[in-house]
C-alpha cells in the first residue's frame, strides 16, 4: 500500500472483496412517482433504468430534466459530451433540438432492456458515443501533426469547441503531444512492452522444455511440468513489481530414467527504467540470490502484423554444475556465458504463450535449453 510518502506491506490477508457493484435505483427514489413512470423507469435493470433520449440524456417529455453518466459503466469523455450537449439543449440552441427530435436511441436501448443476448456493456463503443455527440454539439476534434486524421486514441481533450480560450487550446495541445510522444515510444523503442508482459505473465503455466546437450558428461533430455508466476512484495532495492518463479516437472534424461525437478528464478520489473529483469533464487525456492540478466526487446521491423515481441539478453554467470534436485555444486572461478532469446505470443492485450531459448557455454556446459510456456486449458463441471 502506497500513500504517496511511504510504503506499508499488509499481510495475512485473508480475502479481498471487489465492491464495484452500484445499483443506481436508490438515487432515483427522491423523484416523484409520476415523473418515474414518465420516464418508465424500471428499478431491475442495471444497464437502462431509465428511458433516456440521446444517448441517455434527457427524455423528450421532460425537458428539464436531464442525466450525465447514467448508463453502464460510463467513459468520462462521454459524460462530459453529455453534459455540453445538455447545456446547448437548455441553452436554446438548435442542432441540439434537432438532434432530439429525430433521436431514436431511446427505442433502441428499450429493446435491450430484457434482451437475454444484451452485451455486458450495451454502451460500450466509446469512439462511436464521442464521435456522434460531437457531431451533435458542434466540437472539433484535434489530431496531432503529422499524423493521418481519425487515427490514434479516443482522449476527451481531442474534442474542443472553437471558443476555448488560449489556455485551455494549450493545454489540450499539451496532453494530446504527451499521448502522442508515449504512443510513438511505443511503436519504435518498444516503450512499457516489459511492462505488458510482465503483466502478462502471472498465473500458472504448462511447461514443456527441451534440452540438447553436446557434452556426453552433462545429459539431453525433455521435462514436462508447470511454472507459476507468483506475485509479491518487492524484494530488491529499486523494483516496483516482482514476481516469484517457480518450476517443479518430470525431467527425463537421455541416458534412462526420470527425476522429479524443482527450480525457482525472481523477475522484476522497474518503471524508472522500463526494464524487466531475472535473478537466480537460492536452494529455499524464494531468496534471491544473484543476477541472471536482464531482456532487452526488440522493434520489429514491420510492426503491427501479429507476430511476437522478441528479447534477447547475453551475460555471463557463475559457473556451476547443474543439478536437477536443485542442489547447485560449489561455484568455480570460470565464468558460463548465457545467450538467451525470448518471444511473447499475445492476442489483444492478453499474454498466450511465450518461448525462451538458452545457448549455454562453459568449462562444464555446451548445451541449449528451448522452453515453452502455454496456459493450461480451462476445464468446466457440468
Amino acid at each position: 500500500m502506497n500513500d504517496g510518502s511511504s510504503s506499508i506491506q499488509v499481510s495475512e490477508v485473508a480475502a479481498i472483496v471487489c465492491a464495484t457493484g452500484f445499483d443506481a435505483s436508490p438515487s432515483l427514489q427522491f423523484l416523484p412517482s409520476e415523473v418515474l413512470d414518465t420516464l418508465q423507469f424500471d428499478p431491475t435493470d442495471d444497464g437502462f433504468p431509465l428511458a433516456l433520449n440521446v444517448h441517455t440524456t434527457v427524455n423528450k417529455s421532460i425537458l428539464s430534466l436531464g442525466f450525465v453518466g447514467f448508463y453502464r459503466s460510463p467513459y468520462w469523455g462521454v459524460m462530459e459530451m453529455q453534459a455540453r450537449y445538455l447545456a446547448n439543449l437548455w441553452a436554446g440552441d438548435q442542432k441540439a433540438a434537432k438532434a432530439l427530435e429525430k433521436d431514436t436511441t431511446m427505442e433502441s436501448m428499450l429493446k435491450l432492456r430484457k434482451n437475454p443476448r444484451r452485451s455486458q456493456f450495451p454502451m460500450g463503443d466509446y469512439a462511436y458515443l464521442m464521435e456522434s455527440l460531437n457531431e451533435i454539439v458542434g466540437t472539433k476534434r484535434t489530431d496531432p501533426e503529422g499524423v493521418p486524421p481519425r487515427t490514434g486514441l479516443v482522449l476527451p481533450f481531442r474534442y474542443l469547441y472553437e471558443s476555448a480560450d488560449e489556455k485551455q487550446k494549450q493545454e489540450a495541445g499539451l496532453a494530446l503531444s504527451t499521448v502522442h510522444k508515449i504512443l510513438e515510444e511505443s511503436s519504435k523503442n518498444a516503450k512499457y512492452v516489459a511492462r505488458a508482459v510482465f503483466k502478462g505473465l502471472q498465473g500458472i503455466w504448462n511447461l514443456e522444455r527441451k534440452i540438447d546437450s553436446r557434452l556426453d558428461t552433462f545429459p539431453s533430455g525433455v521435462l514436462t511440468g508447470t511454472a507459476t508466476m507468483l506475485p509479491r512484495y518487492p524484494t530488491l532495492d529499486g523494483a516496483d513489481m516482482e514476481y516469484l518463479y517457480f518450476e517443479e516437472g518430470d525431467f527425463r534424461p537421455s541416458w534412462g530414467g526420470t527425476m522429479h525437478a524443482k527450480r525457482s528464478y525472481v523477475y522484476h520489473y522497474t518503471e524508472l527504467s522500463d526494464k524487466m529483469d531475472v535473478w537466480f533464487a537460492k536452494g529455499d525456492h524464494k531468496t534471491s540470490d544473484y543476477f541472471f540478466h536482464q531482456l532487452d526487446f526488440i522493434v520489429p521491423e514491420k510492426p503491427g502484423l501479429g507476430g511476437p515481441w522478441r528479447a534477447n539478453s547475453s551475460h555471463l554467470c557463475k559457473s556451476s554444475f547443474l543439478s536437477w534436485n536443485s542442489v547447485d555444486l560449489p561455484h568455480v572461478g570460470i565464468q558460463d556465458l548465457y545467450d538467451v532469446t525470448y518471444e511473447f505470443f499475445f492476442s489483444g492485450t492478453i499474454l498466450v504463450r511465450w518461448t525462451s531459448e538458452y545457448t549455454v557455454k562453459g568449462p562444464q556446459k555446451d548445451y541449449i535449453i528451448s522452453n515453452v510456456y502455454t496456459r493450461p486449458a480451462r476445464s468446466y463441471s457440468p
